[in-house]
């Protein structure tokens, strides 16, 4: 719901004429060889730390400015945020006059990132948790907040879809979806993929920013290289086909 919030703002502000839209990406994936990265995801891999990393985990901004109001959706590539990787990025941002309560953080939830809970009960089944790697992570995606409020030019935002049914299931605790699909039942997942279109007044595509709500959990508990999973390759297919655009991926309710 609340990246449907913020599709309805962008869109307000964009009808208003003085939307003026930022983007950036930038590489986060922690060094196994300088910290001991325990992995998120499934308790099953009993703490062990991630042996090296299968593809690279990217933070990516949307900087909108209208006027004097300015926000900042963050997509990370990370099973999960925390109220200790916002604070201290809005505390690395503050030069740019954004407010915590305007900064969005959307992890897209992959099973093979890095976690960082601090010394809380979820990080237990993960292993330790390291400040170090933290704040490491929130330098890099602040550095990209700053390019992007840096780079933002007024622009054109618009919004589409595409059907999507059959693409993922439901993985509720005792949501038996193939027995419901038996009995006839339309299954509680989401049908539709969702896209926003960034633009440049000159018609170039800025930025792609997709929602779909799906596990990102292909590559299973066996795997110990951190990932950005499914929706890292779609972002990196869609950035080859919009040559100059940054994509980005933001999950839903499941």
């Amino acid at each position: 719901m609340k990246h449907l919030s913020v599709l309805a703002v962008v869109l307000a502000m964009s009808v208003a004429g003085a939307l003026e839209v930022g983007v950036a990406s930038v590489d986060i994936t922690p060094d196994t060889a300088l910290f001991r990265v325990p992995m998120g995801g499934y308790g099953a891999r009993m703490g062990r730390p991630a042996t090296g990393a299968h593809d690279p985990l990217k933070a990516k901004v949307l900087y909108f400015r209208d006027g004097g109001t300015r926000m900042a959706l963050i997509t990370c590539d990370l099973r999960s945020s925390t109220p200790e990787f916002k604070g201290l990025i809005a505390k690395l941002c503050a030069e740019l006059g954004l407010s915590a309560a305007n900064i969005m953080i959307a992890a897209s939830h992959t099973h093979d990132g890095p976690s960082m809970y601090p010394e809380k009960f979820w990080q237990m089944q993960f292993g330790k948790y390291d400040p170090a790697m933290l704040r490491e992570m929130a330098e890099k995606t602040a550095s990209a907040v700053r390019e992007a409020a840096a780079n933002a030019a007024p622009a054109r935002v618009g919004e589409g879809s595409c059907p999507a049914e059959g693409m993922t299931r439901n993985r509720r605790w005792g949501y038996d979806q193939a027995a419901r699909e038996a009995a006839g039942e339309t299954p509680l997942t989401n049908p539709v993929l969702r896209v926003l279109r960034v633009d440049g007044m000159d018609g170039a595509c800025r930025a792609l920013l997709v929602n779909f709500a799906s596990h990102p959990t292909i590559l299973s508990d066996k795997n110990m290289l951190l990932s950005a999973e499914w929706p890292g390759v779609l972002q990196r297919e869609l950035e080859a086909a919009f040559p100059g655009a940054v994509a980005l991926y933001t999950n839903g309710a499941q």
